[in-house]
């Protein structure tokens, strides 16, 4: 299916510590009306390689809910919600390495909200609150710096760093990506000024290389991204007459009641590799996932939805947790496990490799969760069309 790309000029104003304007180019825009409701493909047919990674089960290395997942070029790295908070490495064949200690200690960490890696400098870094502390890849302290506002999520950018800012925090009334230096000196503030959905979460990161990062948002259509010290609004995703209406909800009760059965909107569930931009979409009511994956060089698109196939359910149903390299990063657990036993027949394995029906069909109900990366194959069959 192709799809032919409206390009429309817009305008945009950034807003910097320096008080200059810069004027967005173009945006392209993602017309997925058509593609959503046409026939799906399954995700099964198009995989070309998927690994799983058992992460070790013990007393010391017990998580919570993975939040984000880093993978360097020795560890993997998981922020969770164990105890409030905790960052814990594990090496690259799921062996439990350290948890970051938990305390107010100038070498603790104490509620984390990010985590990112630094492949430059081989380093982790570690948000909380306002503070950023900086450790070695193999979890050694290195230093502290304090920052002089509040933020919720960071990334390494061009020598030095992104932080998003929710609304509301530290009295700004917009949504703000505040862009440092390496010793965490602001540079610029770069504010995002179209209505969004307040109550929900704040700006997500995805890496596209060190000098630039889309950013991104659930229930958001705009895509942006920060590249050269600018920022430019590249995409806008519309999904056609049942589109959920992108506003401010003063709480989920009132989202709720507008996310009704015949709505679909943009879930937040974003990434980016070499070949492709992938989108996962959301419907109320049911609340069933159908995704969209965009080929960067043709411009085609193809969708699919949750089936019976085993890597179907595998990799929808299981949460994003970040790309590295070329392949997608998800996190499986056992509750989502239990669910596939239910209504999933295990011989309908598809494409599944056998080891990572072994390892899922084994996953106990006190085990940590399974990391899946997959790349998908180059499944373009046409030009794109402008």
């Amino acid at each position: 299916m192709i799809m032919k790309f409206v390009l429309i000029c817009v305008i945009f104003f950034l807003c910097s510590c320096n008080n200059r304007d810069n004027i967005d180019e173009t945006m392209i825009v993602y017309d997925f009306s058509r593609e959503i409701n046409n026939e799906k493909i399954s995700i099964d047919d198009i995989i070309d390689t998927m690994h799983v990674i058992k992460l070790e089960t013990n007393d010391s290395s017990l998580l919570g809910i993975i939040v984000h997942v880093e993978i360097g070029e020795e560890y993997i790295y998981i922020l969770d919600k164990f105890q409030g908070g905790s960052v814990s490495i594990f090496s690259k064949n799921g062996s439990f390495v350290k948890r970051l200690e938990h305390g107010e200690g100038p070498k603790e960490i104490i509620h984390p909200h990010s985590i990112c890696y630094n492949h430059k400098n081989k380093t982790l870094i570690v948000g909380m609150s306002s503070e950023v502390k900086i450790f070695t890849s193999a979890g050694d302290y290195i230093k502290t710096y304090n920052v002089p506002f509040y933020y919720n999520d960071i990334i390494d950018y061009d020598n030095g760093y992104l932080l998003s800012q929710l609304a509301g925090q530290n009295n700004q009334k917009k949504f703000s990506i505040i862009q440092t230096d390496s010793e965490f000196k602001i540079n610029n503030i770069f504010y995002l000024s179209e209505d969004v959905v307040e109550c929900i979460t704040g700006y997500s990161f995805c890496p596209i290389s060190e000098k630039c990062i889309r950013v991104f948002q659930p229930f958001n259509y705009n895509i942006y991204s920060i590249e050269n010290d600018s920022l430019k609004l590249n995409y806008r995703v519309e999904l056609g007459e049942n589109q959920l209406p992108m506003g401010k909800f003063d709480n989920y009760e009132l989202f709720f009641k507008e996310f009704t059965q015949d709505k679909i909107t943009f879930r937040g569930q974003f990434a980016e590799v070499s070949n492709y931009q992938y989108f996962e979409l959301e419907t109320g009511g049911d609340l069933s996932i159908i995704f969209v994956l965009l080929n960067k060089t043709t411009g085609e698109i193809r969708s699919g939805a949750i089936g019976e196939k085993m890597s179907e359910k595998i990799i929808l149903g299981s949460n994003f947790a970040g790309t590295y390299n070329d392949y997608f990063v998800k996190v499986f657990s056992w509750e989502m496990n239990n669910y596939s036993r239910r209504d999933l027949m295990w011989e309908n394995i598809g494409n599944t490799p056998k080891e990572v029906v072994d390892k899922i069909k084994a996953l106990k109900e006190d085990d940590n969760p399974i990391i899946i990366l997959y790349k998908l194959k180059d499944v373009s069959t046409n030009a794109i069309e402008l």
